[in-house]
């Protein structure tokens, strides 16, 4: 008896090595949390005066996968320390150390402090996180054994999901469980209720109903969370052999499509779809259950482009296609500089040159040849040039604060300016004086930069970054602050107008810009490899292990096609907290199943 129950303790206790990352599965993306804080970036042009914020979905998930990545470090230590021989590390992890090596150094020598340890507003993604991710992706190779291991991970993911797709449901068809009265007492803590709710302040969601965005930050992360776990969530149902449980398995794998459809994520529908196609590319040629598998598969893949065509209805399939519309834009304003002597607006590639005395309130207007243009007032008292190229421009005095007179330029909206002591400025929209340039751009992607909703023009602005950062990136969670987000002719441009640019749009442009080119390069290889073993083994070199059945495959299978489509969307979507932790972990069990289960190399 004594000896039984001996056993189930070491079982219990082996079990539990599970439980961090069965946690970054099922509870990490469902922590929905208000976080009341000090922003700090005040202090930088392109942020308001005011610099308090608050976040509801990714400061909590930070501190608790940071905290869930730290366990997994000591234990793999332990694991290390303990063993009795040498643990060579297999090839496909050296370039994810190489990443975590990168992001460390980069965050280390960063300029922009505390950011890249604290993690930034509305990111949340600083250097604890990223090194957890390479933390996660090891722990989960080095800690699985055998098929129970990967089935318990994966019912982990499955009861989150679950979760998920009820929170999904009630933004779609109800009213929104996380704005209900249980909800804002579960989501807001106690001692700022009151500034929130009976005070009279107002509680609300960025996105509201119809807008499925799950517990994440934007419905956009739902259209990088279904590619990637839908595959798996479908697999079940030919993995398991109980009936209840497929059911369960195909209810919730429809349950996750209405929830994407609801999100609206362009991104989304492409990546979902185009993960089902390789589900279906890898069990074509493999036992008959495989092509059973492999023909559902490509049967859900159309039938989802029907559903969508369907009930989207032609205004959801000509956004999907006009998001890839790259015809050019035509842009009035194109560039402002403020100098010593003048400030300068290009308009339609014409450069005017404005002179303002604040004592005569008189206005001087000048080519770019240095000719002093003829000038005249119109009958709202507004200088307008006489010249054709300026036709649209007006110009007039105005009062900007209690103690400074500037003048307005009115050129498809209004810029406003002042001559201080030492030269021109603009005024920004939070009431700041800034020197304003014109930020460096790629010609081809600014001229079509409303190519997938905007991210055309964003990139323009990224990319010419990458110059900077060859070998280590700006930090950790940095780049709002070194994107030019006080070009606010390109925000006006780019539609992003009283929004302050956090991120690319681009996980590949993020991981360039704050850990570096090499490290994207790194990160690029180990996805490479991880997916050329997967394939390889997959369609190619059948499990020869006894004790290895055909679930593994099933899942191996269904993991890769969810990568496929995960880094797919994460072309347009970019790396965040919410979502990349159970990215990372399924990567592990990919590894796991790869170099281990199917080797017969139980550790």
């Amino acid at each position: 008896m004594f000896s039984r129950n001996r056993n189930n303790i070491e079982q219990f206790s082996d079990m539990c090595r599970l439980i961090p990352p069965a946690a970054v599965l099922a509870v990490v993306p469902l922590i929905y949390r208000l976080y009341y804080y000090d922003t700090g970036l005040e202090k930088y042009d392109f942020f308001p005066t005011d610099g308090t914020a608050f976040d509801l979905a990714l400061h909590g998930k930070m501190v608790v996968f940071v905290i869930l990545s730290a366990v997994m470090a000591v234990l793999i230590a332990v694991r290390l320390i303990t063993e009795k021989k040498a643990r060579s590390v297999p090839e496909v992890f050296i370039p994810l150390f190489a990443y975590g090596v990168l992001a460390l150094l980069s965050s280390l020598f960063s300029r922009y402090q505390p950011y890249p340890r604290t993690g930034i507003y509305e990111q949340f993604e600083p250097c604890t996180v990223l090194l957890g991710y390479v933390v996660t992706a090891y722990y989960v190779f080095l800690m699985l054994r055998n098929e129970q291991d990967v089935r318990l991970l994966i019912y982990a993911l499955a009861a989150g999901t679950l979760l998920l797709v009820i929170v999904g449901f009630s933004q779609a068809f109800f009213t929104d469980i996380l704005d209900t009265e249980f909800g804002k007492r579960l989501v807001i803590p106690s001692r700022l209720y009151d500034r929130f709710i009976e005070s009279g302040g107002e509680f609300r969601h960025k996105f509201r109903i119809w807008r499925v965005a799950m517990t994440f930050s934007n419905p956009n992360y739902v259209g990088s969370f279904v590619p990637l776990v839908s595959p798996v969530i479908l697999i079940m149902v030919f993995a398991e052999k109980k009936k209840p449980v497929k059911l369960f398995f195909g209810v919730l794998y429809i349950c996750l499509m209405i929830c994407l459809f609801g999100s609206g994520s362009k991104t989304g529908f492409i990546g979902t779809a185009a993960s089902l196609a390789v589900l279906w590319f890898m069990f074509g040629l493999k036992s008959r259950k495989g092509k059973i598998v492999s023909l559902a598969s490509l049967g859900v893949t159309v039938l989802f482009l029907v559903i969508y065509a369907l009930f989207g209805g032609n205004d959801y399939l000509n956004r999907l296609f006009s998001s890839f519309d790259t015809g050019r834009t035509n842009y009035t304003v194109t560039g402002i500089e403020t100098t010593d002597r003048d400030v300068v607006i290009t308009v339609r590639g014409k450069r005017l040159h404005v002179e303002f005395d604040p004592d005569e309130m008189s206005v001087t207007c000048l080519d770019d040849t240095g000719t002093e243009l003829d000038i005249e007032l119109n009958d709202e008292n507004m200088v307008i040039i006489d010249d054709p190229a300026f036709k649209d421009v007006s110009i007039a005095p105005v009062r900007l604060t209690e103690d400074v007179t500037g003048f307005e330029v009115f050129a498809e909206r209004a810029w406003y300016f002042a001559h201080l002591n030492s030269g021109y400025y603009y005024y920004t929209p939070y009431g700041k004086f800034i020197r304003h340039t014109v930020s460096e751009k790629i010609d081809f992607l600014d001229e079509h930069g409303l190519f997938a909703t905007g991210r055309g023009f964003l990139w323009s602005r990224t990319i010419p970054l990458l110059k900077k950062y060859i070998l280590l990136g700006s930090g950790a969670d940095t780049f709002s602050i070194v994107y030019p987000g006080s070009d606010f002719v390109a925000s006006y441009n780019s539609t992003n107008w009283g929004f302050i640019v956090t991120k690319p749009h681009c996980m590949y442009l993020q991981i360039a810009v704050q850990t570096g080119v090499l490290s994207l390069i790194a990160v690029l290889v180990y996805f490479a490899m991880l997916l050329g073993a997967g394939f390889k083994n997959m369609r190619f070199k059948p499990s020869d292990n006894p004790k290895v059945s055909a679930y593994t495959d099933y899942i191996e299978g269904a993991i890769l096609a969810g990568m496929i489509g995960y880094i797919l969307a994460a072309v347009f979507n970019d790396s965040s907290v919410a979502i990349a932790p159970v990215f990372w972990t399924l990567t592990g069990i990919a590894a796991a199943i790869n170099l281990k289960l199917k080797m017969q190399t139980y550790v």
